[in-house]
């Protein structure tokens, strides 16, 4: 031994263990035959003992053991797990697993002599046959075929002798056996429905032992079911009857799925026959012309070739849908400009199984869509408040490129429509210059034209607060009044809707003015602003969802020289006419659009704009009848030039306070804390509280473009506090007491408020104890 045991003093026992991997219905012995073949050494003087024998057993050498009896080989069999999972075979399939096995040998190699298969065939279809026989049933072990092939009559069993062929080793890895069939009689014919199961014996020899297995039995497997492609043709929910446009190209006229529901077999579809009918059963006739170019999704075959309309259509087609899967298969055709006829498709599939070459054609043809034919139409759009760019002031110095956005919503019915031609009119609180320069939509922009104001010949108003019907009305020249114009006249906005000759057109009440009266002869009428848009294209889908146009507006300068806009000035956007098509038909309307306070957001034209913030973190450190800063509010100009802050009001509140919080006398606004001496500040108060102090500047505290200033608001409260409250004092700005000047567009010292300053602040400063 490369490193010796080393043995104490006393009795030790040492035991010979091994492993016994052969020798079936054998005993084996083991002996030491020498004194020599056991050797000791004193480990204290370093010399060899010489063990003698001892014991019950033997008292000298040879020391023989007791004789050990190795047991005779044996054979699990079980069903193997893969197997116990399947549920399906395929009719017709060939060299088919209806069986598998796993075995294992113990003791010894076995080998399986001979193997006994009892098929199971119930609830079967083959054809005509009534003896449910099975071909060609094979045995496989280990992946190889060990034995010959037997035709299954329909009764007795299928014996297979296997000489040789079949060892299971003994210890091993489980082997394979499966018993393989073709899912068709005797005769050739497939399967298509029923169940298979099989049960069987075994017989077996020990390679050592010689020791016989005879008739073990083989588990029996639990039934599975013969299946072929099942195939199921259904209207496609996903598209629903449908009311469309004549004169549409390339229109879906139904749509169908086709869903093979086995688990074991592809389905092959040779054929889809179509017919053309009115209510799914009555067939076109006269109106079949109104229907050409019929075809399918499907590109194999002729699927997708595009026949002449005719009551009965078949398009020879080759495609495999796989088991549990699903095809979708849509009809398409051109249509006429007949509007009084329906239309609703029907299919039948052919098909078979792709193993089983089973016909799986349905009995009865399938339903389509409904398909309504109606002249479409476009709706009149819809402003959305919600999408657009609020009411606010435009900063516009040197002009401003897709400042605003203004949203409308188009829907179409039956049929998917298009948005071609737009125009927009554009009206301003000045006549002397217009707001905005041009219009874009998508990629198309247009400039906006000011027509020369004209002078009318005769007047035939109507005494109506609103119309909404055309009424005549004749001036000198039309030349200057497109489709779509707002003119002004008096107080009072009127939309050209019709332009019939060189002194006629006809208007309604679009917007409503300041009065309702009837406009004398010779009247002054001033048209708006208009933009004319040409191919915006855009698609409007059939249905209530609609498509979205956004219009966005660059504005003309407004710097306060001649010629530009005055600051001020406010300026609205009105989509006021749409050419449409949907089909063939082609629409051209004015749209009268709803009264001027509610159609569109007003914005208001300035050179630069101020934004506020207010610090909204509640501070700390309040002392009643001292000096506190009770206020702040950060003013920032805009980029596009110099403001001035003209008046800043605080409107003050307090928490904690029985009466109060009272700034009687010394409020004063500041620079951080440094007074502002331009700067005089006047409290509204009764008695006991103050309500609001009003900062007013000597000359307007100038920001240039870009520029920040905070400004704080500094007073000593005082009042009588509230039993156990902690006290505070809050301040916020109004925004009718916030005025500013417009310097950069010219405009007045104090001519604008906060009320159009985008988002402007609504949170409190506060202070408490």
């Amino acid at each position: 031994m490369g490193a010796p045991y080393a043995l104490t003093t006393g009795a030790h026992t040492v035991d010979v263990r091994g492993d016994l991997v052969n020798g079936a219905a054998r005993t084996a012995q083991l002996s030491l035959q020498n004194a020599g073949d056991f050797m000791i050494t004193d480990d204290t003087v370093g010399v060899n003992v010489s063990p003698t024998a001892a014991g019950s057993i033997q008292t000298a050498f040879p020391l023989t053991g007791n004789t050990i009896s190795i047991s005779t080989g044996s054979l699990s069999i079980s069903i193997d797990p893969t197997f116990s999972v399947m549920t399906n075979v395929t009719g017709g399939s060939t060299n088919a697993v209806i069986g598998r096995y796993k075995i294992n040998s113990y003791g010894e190699d076995e080998k399986i002599t001979s193997v006994t298969i009892t098929p199971t065939i119930a609830s079967a279809t083959a054809g005509t046959a009534t003896t449910f026989s099975l071909s060609n049933v094979q045995l496989y072990l280990n992946g190889s075929q060990v034995g010959s092939v037997c035709q299954y009559a329909g009764s007795g069993s299928c014996t297979f002798t296997l000489g040789s062929s079949a060892i299971v080793a003994g210890g091993a890895t489980a082997s394979t056996l499966e018993v393989r069939a073709d899912i068709q009689t005797t005769a050739g014919t497939n399967y298509s429905a029923g169940t298979i199961s099989i049960t069987g014996t075994l017989n077996a020899q020990g390679l050592y032992s010689f020791n016989t297995i005879t008739a073990q039995a083989i588990p029996a497997t639990t039934a599975i079911t013969i299946s072929t492609g099942q195939l199921v043709v259904a209207k496609n929910g996903a598209y629903t009857n449908q009311t469309v446009s004549p004169n549409t190209s390339a229109l879906k006229i139904g749509s169908y799925t086709i869903q093979n529901q086995s688990t074991s077999e592809p389905v092959r579809v040779t054929n889809l026959a179509i017919r053309l009918t009115s209510d799914g059963a009555t067939a076109l006739t006269s109106t079949l012309t109104n229907y050409t170019n019929v075809k399918t999704s499907e590109t194999s075959g002729n699927g997708a070739t595009p026949q002449n309309a005719a009551a009965s259509l078949n398009f020879s087609v080759d495609f495999t849908v796989a088991a549990g899967a699903t095809k979708t298969i849509d009809i398409y055709a051109d249509l006429g400009s007949t509007t009084s006829t329906a239309i609703e498709t029907t299919l039948i599939v052919t098909a078979y199984g792709s193993s089983s070459n089973v016909t799986l054609t349905p009995s009865a043809e399938t339903d389509g869509q409904l398909i309504s034919i109606s002249t479409g139409s476009v709706s009149a759009p819809s402003f959305i408040a919600s999408s657009s760019t609020t009411p606010q002031y435009i900063a516009t110095a040197a002009g401003a490129t897709d400042a605003t956005k203004e949203t409308f919503q188009f829907t179409a019915t039956n049929g998917s429509g298009t948005v071609n031609n737009l125009k927009f009119a554009v009206i301003n609180s000045s006549a002397t210059s217009n707001t905005v320069a041009s219009i874009r939509v998508g990629s198309q922009t247009a400039s906006v034209i000011t027509p020369a104001a004209i002078t009318a010949a005769s007047t035939n108003y109507e005494g109506q607060v609103y119309k909404t019907t055309s009424t005549q009305f004749t001036v000198s020249d039309t030349t200057n009044i497109p489709v779509g114009t707002i003119l002004k006249i008096d107080s009072e906005y009127m939309l050209v809707t019709s332009v019939p000759n060189a002194t006629t057109f006809y208007v309604t009440r679009a917007v409503i003015g300041s009065s309702a009266a009837t406009h004398a002869t010779g009247s002054t009428i001033t048209p708006s602003g208009l933009a004319y848009l040409t191919g915006v294209n855009v698609a409007v889908p059939n249905g209530t969802s609609g498509a979205y146009v956004d219009a966005f507006a660059t504005y003309s300068p407004a710097n306060g020289t001649t010629g530009a806009v005055a600051s001020g000035t406010t300026s609205n956007i009105y989509l006021t006419f749409v050419k449409s098509q949907i089909g063939s038909t082609v629409t051209e309307a004015a749209v009268t659009p709803a009264p001027a306070s509610t159609t569109t957001n007003l914005m208001t034209i300035v050179g630069s704009k101020p934004s506020l913030t207010v610090n909204t973190t509640q501070q700390t450190g309040l002392v009643l009848s001292a000096e506190n800063k009770i206020g702040e509010v950060t003013v920032t100009a805009d980029a596009a030039g110099t403001i001035g802050v003209s008046t800043i009001t605080f409107n003050v509140g307090g928490a904690g306070f029985a009466t109060g919080p009272l700034i009687a006398t010394g409020a004063r606004l500041a620079d951080g804390s440094t007074t502002i001496s331009t700067a005089s500040c006047a409290t509204t108060s009764t008695a006991t509280a103050t309500s609001a102090i009003t900062c007013t500047f000597s000359s307007d505290y100038l920001l240039t473009g870009g520029a920040s200033k905070t400004f704080s608001l500094y007073g000593t409260p005082s009042g009588t506090i509230t039993s156990g409250a902690t006290v505070s004092v809050s301040t916020s700005i109004t925004t009718a007491g916030f005025t500013w000047t417009d310097v950069a567009g010219g405009g007045s010292t104090g001519g604008q408020t906060g009320a159009k300053i985008y988002n402007f602040p609504t949170g409190s400063y506060s202070v408490r104890q």
